[in-house]
């Protein structure tokens, strides 16, 4: 693959700053925060849609995969057999798992409101992480460019999205037709959030500087991205948005300790935040400007995910790793706002993926054609 970086540096301008206007003053939301598991085994990596919520859980001795429902206030198991059954992802009915009991990574699709299971046998390696939303399943290949593969639920058809060119890559995120997803394109620390449409195959990075910036861990909701960010050598992340269809960027915080691990939905973005010297979870509106904690208890919280007015995460306080939830007071829920402060214009990258066998090193070479753009602030 090409190294873009030298001509991608002549074209890159400085990004233009927004007016900046004063945050409305408003009260913090009203926050019930529960234990959804009491086990003193290991429950971890939960997931949220809507009413339902699904972990990895360790109670039989080896991971299974457990959900709970809000609406009925009931926990059930999805799988109890042999061997692990881990990183769970969940869209409207439909819970996807990695299987690990044959010795690969193969995924397991349930439907919740039927209860059967379709097994998905990759056809190249996988990774154990993937993501689900409407028809399509997301996942990373286990080969030296982690690329991204895209199963097709009705025609049961996998397909190869875009190479990486590095052996490394972030868990993927889905949102309709739209997929976010990192890749490392140039340079040492060239970390970049990408975002991928199925209707044109047309990766697009979002770029505010090829040689300082470094973006990781992105989460979508319609066309909003949040993602950790930092400036190199600066070790410390915070956490920004981006506004895809306005091309404006907005950071969401400047605590100078790390930010890791967004999550969005509708006006809430959540994320883990270590301000107090330890993980905690943190909430921002952003219609109403306002950012608080949602738990700040000396243990570990980590990794919240968040769905409507439900936030769950990780958390240790018992010794080992349950599952919680905060429930959010349904009166605050607020319509969609728009963007109005703090937002600065970003610059992207158009990319057209190609692929090509070499004979010579019996493996398969990427390439890409790039086109650059300007957001219109």
């Amino acid at each position: 693959m090409r190294n873009p970086h030298s001509s991608v540096r002549r074209s890159i301008l400085a990004a233009m700053l927004g007016l900046i206007a004063a945050s409305p003053v408003a009260s913090a939301a009203t926050l019930r925060v529960r234990p959804l598991t009491t086990h003193p085994s290991e429950q971890q990596a939960p997931a949220i849609y809507q009413q339902r919520i699904v972990w990895q859980d360790q109670r039989n001795g080896s991971w299974d995969i457990f959900l709970y429902d809000l609406s009925a206030q009931q926990e059930q198991p999805l799988t109890t057999a042999a061997g692990d059954q881990i990183a769970p992802a969940i869209w409207e009915h439909r819970v996807v798992w990695a299987d690990q009991s044959s010795g690969r990574v193969e995924f397991v699709l349930h439907d919740v409101l039927t209860g059967q299971q379709q097994r998905i046998t990759p056809i190249t390696a996988a990774l154990p992480t993937t993501t689900i939303w409407g028809e399509r399943i997301v996942w990373i290949a286990a080969d030296r460019n982690h690329d991204l593969w895209v199963y097709d639920i009705p025609s049961g058809t996998q397909q190869m999205l875009n190479a990486s060119s590095y052996d490394d890559r972030r868990p993927p995120a889905l949102w309709r037709d739209r997929l976010v997803h990192n890749d490392f394109l140039n340079g040492p620390f060239s970390w970049f959030a990408l975002e991928y449409h199925f209707n044109t195959s047309l990766d697009r990075f979002l770029v505010f500087s090829f040689d300082t910036k470094k973006q990781e861990w992105p989460a979508i909701w319609e066309d909003r991205m949040v993602v950790q960010e930092f400036e190199i050598p600066d070790a410390h992340p915070n956490i920004f948005l981006y506004d895809l269809a306005t091309d404006e960027r907005r950071q969401i915080t400047t605590d100078p300790q790390d930010q890791f691990l967004p999550a969005i939905w509708g006006e809430r973005i959540v994320w883990e935040d270590h301000r107090q010297g330890n993980a905690d979870i943190f909430l921002y509106d952003l219609a109403t400007g306002q950012e608080q904690p949602v738990v700040t208890d000396p243990a570990a919280q980590r990794h919240p995910k968040i769905s409507e007015n439900a936030i769950v995460w990780e958390d240790t306080r018992s010794g080992n790793t349950d599952i919680y939830l905060a429930e959010i007071d349904p009166t605050a829920a607020v319509p969609r706002h728009t963007l109005a402060t703090g937002i600065e214009a970003y610059h992207f990258v158009n990319l057209a993926w190609g692929k090509a066998f070499d004979t010579a090193q019996n493996r398969f070479l990427y390439t890409y054609g790039m086109e650059f753009g300007f957001s219109p602030l």
